[in-house]
């Protein structure tokens, strides 16, 4: 079973992606408000990644 889990506070914007692979796999992904350009393009890499199994 694959789990993608996005979080945050209550009643503020998501900050937190977790992905968990069917093998225990276990990765953590802060989202930082305000990020722009290659920071974003950065987080969504390393998430695509991880989602595909590199």
């Amino acid at each position: 079973e694959f789990k993608i889990i996005v979080s945050g506070l209550s009643g503020k914007a998501a900050d937190t992606i977790v992905t968990k692979q069917v093998d225990g796999d276990l990765s953590e992904f802060m989202l930082q408000p305000y990020s722009v350009g290659e920071e974003v393009k950065n987080k969504v890499s390393q998430l695509y990644k991880e989602l595909v199994g590199e």
